[in-house]
């Protein structure tokens, strides 16, 4: 049951790592929208 417990964590901190690299993506193509828009 510890590696079932194991795998679980393994799997919503997997998870976590890429929403937070899908949200940091997305707030570079803003970024790079809105450097577009300046120059």
């Amino acid at each position: 049951m510890i590696l079932v417990r194991f795998i679980l964590i393994g799997l919503l901190s997997v998870t976590a790592v890429g929403i937070f690299m899908f949200q940091g993506v997305e707030a570079f193509y803003a970024m790079l929208e809105l450097f577009k828009k300046d120059s």
